[in-house]
């Protein structure tokens, strides 16, 4: 897989980013996996934060292709299904074939734009707070 990695200069125009384009997923420890769509502060406020798991037919595999649909059918976007920016936020304990895994699934569904970054205080707070409720949160 070719990886492009960013310049560590700092840029002067930052990059925004529509909700509508944003799937955030956060692997962690025991193989859990989190993920939200848009801005984190307006999921966990619509308690929109949801779990799946690393299968094709009904994990994360599905959330990736259903957000692609979405997409498509939204219309709001020139790039449509190519505009979907995914970003994998790592929690503390995730393995490396967590990590492995997504990237598969971003080649698998054609997922043209992707960052791995380190998760946000009050994501990983979410974790921390969550961790004993896996089941609570789980995807529909």
């Amino acid at each position: 897989m070719r990886l492009i990695m960013p310049d560590d200069k700092p840029t002067r125009y930052p990059t925004t980013l529509p909700d509508g384009l944003a799937l955030t997923l956060m692997p962690e420890a025991h193989n859990r996996l989190y993920y939200y769509q848009g801005q984190f502060e307006n999921a966990e406020k619509m308690k929109a934060i949801r779990v799946s798991n690393y299968a094709y037919d009904d994990g994360i595999g599905a959330v990736i292709r259903e957000k692609q649909r979405a997409i498509d059918a939204s219309g709001k976007f020139t790039e449509g299904r190519k505009g979907l920016m995914l970003l994998i936020k790592p929690a503390k304990g995730a393995s490396y074939k967590n990590i492995i895994d997504l990237l598969d699934e971003i080649l698998i569904n054609d997922v043209k734009k992707y960052a791995i970054v380190a998760p946000a205080k009050e994501e990983t707070a979410w974790l921390e707070q969550h961790r004993d409720h896996q089941g609570s949160n789980s995807r529909e």
